[in-house]
């Protein structure tokens, strides 16, 4: 319902999910620009964009020098600023 909100003046989030046809490019990147301005209306993606995006982070990782690989029992703190929805 539209009176939902704890914030009247807030909007609402958007309803469409982003599907991988429109993020991704001919070349296979991403839009970051597009999937910024979704996340900031509250906006989802469809599992396969997810994952993708998740799999080509990955090997792009992986290449770094700056991975650590490390012996359990480890403790690791961090956090994500809660910019994301």
């Amino acid at each position: 319902a539209k009176d939902d909100r704890v914030v009247k003046t807030l909007p609402r989030p958007t309803d469409n999910v982003l599907q991988s046809a429109l993020l991704f490019d001919s070349r296979g990147m991403p839009s970051h620009e597009l999937l910024r301005n979704h996340f900031m209306k509250e906006g989802r993606i469809d599992i396969a964009a997810a994952k993708r995006i998740v799999t080509e982070a990955r090997k792009v990782l992986e290449k770094e020098p700056n991975i650590l690989e490390i012996t359990a029992p480890a403790i690791i703190v961090g956090d994500i600023h809660g910019q994301f929805y």
